[in-house]
């Protein structure tokens, strides 16, 4: 659906301004950037997500001051796209703005209309023989973060994979000094929809470290932390000058040496990629929709567990298996949840917060405070663990852990009769129910590796 172009005239006149409304289908904001920039590769796109779930997306062209600009704008979703299209104040301008609206409508079209398929299990591995009961489609992929081109007093050093890292060639192990600062310059790249989220996920990260942040401008960025009992000394620092783009990431590491201040390093960095990849409320995997309840149904699916947990993660151990979370997706579904409670309350104010999907999100980021609140730290990094029995104890939380392995959004290391743990990349799902009566049922679901018959999980479906 779409609204006739109006003309703004704004003083002073060298730009003038064309506003429509376009009503999309759906509005996801990476696919929607991503079409616009190969429907419009003359300009420079860059977009933002707001907290209360509204998108922007604006591309505008090299000049200065740019020439052709096209914004979107949704303030809240679900909701119309504000179109607005501003050019030089020419003759042919209004010509040239149907043009480009006819342009971005086919675009979107292509974003949100008929969104390409996401990879198949044999896309990702290699053509493999299908097996006989069906498969769940892959969900997409974490995001992830990557920390690249890493300077010493501009010289380049590579990270090695081994505890242990050498000195550079010519040098010499020299007797133990006292420890100095060494600082490291990199670059880093970040998903669009983990940076609203950064200082948060950084401080659950570095709690050592006290985090501040210096917003000069919306494309601007600057967050720094600093050592509690020196505050005048920054030990992670994060820029960016203009959106979009990379930021320069600053690391001070204290250290005797060289080789010692590279280990140092390597264990940081990875804490800042763990941090800022996985989930976020802006981007969240889908969850399809079980058989329906109170029916006979005796039904097998095999699920491919093919999308990785990452670090940090929850491991719920089992008598026979153990069952990895991603600890991101949890924390997400968690914050996601709250949003929506508080929007429940304002249904004025948020037409659309009390429909069924909404619901089902919000009794999730429930199920996902309670399995979070149950872990408890294992000591290595930001990684928790709980007793499978004790959260599943409630079948309403229990739902959570069987949804995401629905879903393909867990890993399952079996334990074998002989002690090892073996990875089990294909489950399957078993749905029952029966009904001997109108009012006279129950059915349950069971979860066992495609390659054993032994369930590690039986989850309570429904009871009449």
């Amino acid at each position: 659906m779409t609204t006739p172009l109006t003309t703004m005239e704004q003083p002073p006149p060298p730009v003038r301004r064309f506003v429509s409304s376009i009503v999309p289908a759906d509005a996801n904001s990476l696919a929607l950037l991503s079409k616009l920039r190969a429907a419009f590769p003359e300009l420079k796109w860059h977009g933002a997500e707001r907290s209360s779930g509204g998108i922007h997306l604006a591309g505008e062209s090299s000049e200065k001051p740019p020439s052709v600009g096209v914004h979107l704008l949704c303030k809240t979703q679900p909701g119309p796209f504000t179109l607005t299209i501003r050019l030089a104040p020419t003759e042919t301008a209004s010509a040239e703005a149907e043009a480009l609206k006819a342009r971005v409508i086919k675009a979107l079209a292509t974003a949100m209309t008929a969104p390409p398929p996401p990879p198949s299990f044999e896309d990702i591995f290699g053509q493999l023989p299908p097996p006989e009961p069906p498969l769940i489609s892959p969900q997409p992929m974490p995001l992830a973060t990557v920390i690249h081109s890493i300077k010493l007093e501009g010289r380049e050093v590579q990270l090695s994979s081994r505890a242990d890292h050498p000195l550079p060639t010519g040098q010499e192990a020299a007797e133990p000094a006292a420890p100095k600062d060494f600082r490291f310059d990199a670059t880093m790249e970040v998903p669009e929809v983990i940076e609203p989220s950064m200082i948060p996920r950084l401080r659950r990260a570095f709690p050592d470290l006290k985090w501040e942040d210096q917003a000069e401008n919306w494309d601007k960025v600057r967050i720094w932390g600093t050592a509690r009992e020196t505050p005048e000394r920054v030990v992670i620092s994060v820029v960016r000058r203009e959106s979009p783009g990379p930021f320069k990431l600053g690391i001070t590491v204290s250290a005797k040496d060289e080789a010692a201040a590279l280990k140092s390093l390597k264990e940081t960095i990875d804490q800042l990629e763990n941090a800022l990849r996985g989930w976020s409320i802006f981007h969240l995997p889908q969850f399809k929709t079980r058989p329906p309840s109170g029916i006979n149904i005796d039904q097998v699916d095999t699920v491919d567990l093919t999308v990785p947990v990452g670090r940090p993660q929850i491991r719920l151990i089992g008598p026979n298996a153990v069952i990895l979370l991603s600890r991101s997706l949890l924390e997400a579904l968690s914050t996601h949840g709250e949003i929506l409670d508080s929007r429940a309350k304002e249904p004025n104010k948020y037409p659309g917060s009390n429909d069924e999907e909404s619901r089902l999100a919000s009794m999730r980021g429930a199920r996902a405070r309670s399995i979070l609140k149950e872990a408890v730290p294992t000591g290595s990094g930001k990684d928790l663990e709980a007793q499978l029995a004790l959260v599943c104890k409630s079948q309403f939380v229990a739902s959570l852990v069987g949804e995401l392995l629905e879903n393909g959004l867990a890993q399952v290391v079996l334990q074998r009769p002989d002690g090892k743990s073996v990875p089990c990349p294909r489950i399957n799902v078993h749905y029952f129910g029966s009904r001997a009566a109108p009012t006279v049922g129950f059915g349950f679901i069971s979860y066992s590796g495609a390659s054993s018959p032994a369930e590690f999980l039986r989850l309570n479906w429904w009871v009449s």
